[in-house]
């Protein structure tokens, strides 16, 4: 009979890096484990986070009056964003049959496990909206082992109070194999526990380019194009692809909706119903990508697309992935930091592509270690 895995993680957030690290960590447990483990991921779906990506569609709500009065034309596009991500969770991820709404109803209701994972993404952030204590296992009972793999506690410094210090030191002490996404999260366990984390890869890299192109589909956008990803509304990452638009004669297609930038995006290819497939598949085909996003620079580093990481030498978790593969080249601040136009498509993958290769390594082996398999070989 094989072993079951619970994991946790922001699995149903409408935001293309949350679903698709989600997706990314289950395709990788199965297709090197699977053979002795089942893996579910636990549904919870909290009040708040419904309630948050629920606000561009209720009528009444006076705070987010000027955000529906900008983007109520595209009001179409983004419900149907919305219905593709709900397609996606429902279809592409293994999901527990019961929706829990707190960590009450785990509990309750939800199936027991042999083994709980603590996936990626900021889930250790406790000053995030989608935040829960769930994320630090704090329902798991019994024997059952607690594991962490690549969880973050965001990209800046993170201030405790005593409070929380004291809940994360009970919270972190059961845990029996714990990584971290980037060296600030570790640091966060050193100060905390006192213990030394190891540091893995976002999920997403965990999957080579050929697993993603399974997904991708064919090409959406026939002609060149630059695609802009910042969530945002990052004015350097605007004018850097505005500066990048001129240069190159080509148009700058955007996938994020952002009402403070709204006028500014006035001349840019709107795809705000971009669900997590076409999320991926715009970034394949891009000519050249601009992201202020973490995952959005992950993305280009997998499908080997040009790219310039807009705040790259300052967030933590893209500084991490840049120097990781040595494209701290590929970090700028400002337009002024833009690359001579004949060095801007000429990225060279080779380091980056070996890097990877040998983290995806470490990782089954860590895994393979929480899991229990090391010692049954």
């Amino acid at each position: 009979m094989k072993k079951k895995i619970g994991a946790i993680t922001f699995h149903s957030s409408y935001n293309h890096g949350s679903v698709l690290q989600a997706y990314a960590l289950q395709e990788f447990v199965k297709n090197n484990f699977g053979y002795a483990y089942e893996y579910q991921i636990i549904n919870l779906r909290t009040e708040r986070q419904k309630k948050y990506y629920d606000r561009p569609f209720k009528i009444f709500d006076l705070k987010n009056n000027l955000k529906k009065i900008l983007l109520s034309r595209y009001r179409t596009q983004l419900l149907e964003r919305k219905n593709k991500y709900e397609d996606f969770i429902k279809n592409k991820l293994s999901l527990t049959d019961g929706e829990y709404s707190d960590m009450k109803e785990i509990i309750e209701r939800c199936p027991k496990y042999d083994y709980y994972i603590s996936g990626s993404d900021q889930i250790w952030k406790p000053t995030i909206l989608d935040f829960d204590w769930s994320f630090f296992l704090e329902f798991v009972g019994g024997n059952a082992k607690r594991i962490s793999y690549a969880p973050s506690f965001g990209p800046e410094r993170l201030l405790l109070d005593d409070l929380t210090r004291k809940r994360l030191v009970e919270d972190l002490s059961k845990y029996e194999n714990i990584s971290v996404r980037e060296a600030g999260s570790a640091e966060v366990i050193k100060q905390t526990i006192g213990k030394n984390a190891e540091i893995h890869v976002d999920p997403t890299l965990l999957l080579n380019s050929t697993d993603w192109d399974k997904i991708v589909g064919d090409r959406i956008i026939k002609e060149d194009y630059i695609l802009l990803y910042d969530l945002k509304g990052n004015k350097n990452a605007y004018e850097v692809s505005r500066e990048l638009s001129k240069m190159c004669n080509i148009p700058v297609v955007i996938v994020k909706e952002n009402a403070k930038m709204h006028f500014l995006y006035r001349d840019f290819v709107k795809k705000y119903n971009a669900g997590p497939i076409e999320f991926l598949n715009y970034i394949k085909y891009a000519k050249i990508v601009i992201s202020s996003s973490f995952h959005g620079n992950v993305f280009s580093v997998i499908f080997e697309k040009p790219f310039l990481a807009v705040g790259g030498k300052t967030d933590y978790r893209i500084n991490h992935l840049l120097k990781m593969t040595n494209l701290e080249d590929r970090a700028v601040s400002s337009v002024e930091d833009i690359p001579l136009a004949n060095e801007l498509f000429e990225v060279n993958f080779k380091n980056a592509r070996v890097v990877i290769e040998k983290e995806r390594k470490r990782s089954r082996k860590y895994l393979s270690i929480a899991l229990d398999e090391g010692m049954k070989k």
